[in-house]
């Protein structure tokens, strides 16, 4: 799966990633997982960014450059 925000939800059953969720580019992605049974990864999640936001003064903008994994 490729995409900047990933979201995969299970209401019921086990949820296991044996490839790769790529969600890096320019800016940081988002991945999000949820199972109500078990969650299992047995490959890679990827949400790096290539690429560092800054401000009007050339000041690193903290939050945004920040990837979530949740």
């Amino acid at each position: 799966v490729k995409a900047r925000d990933v979201e995969i939800t299970l209401d019921g059953g086990n949820l296991t990633v044996n490839g790769t969720i790529d969600a890096s580019g320019f800016q940081v992605g988002s991945i999000r997982l949820a199972a109500m049974g078990d969650l299992t990864i047995n490959g890679t999640l990827d949400a790096h960014g290539t690429g560092l936001r800054v401000d009007s003064y050339g000041k690193i903008i903290d939050s945004p450059n920040r990837a979530v994994i949740d």
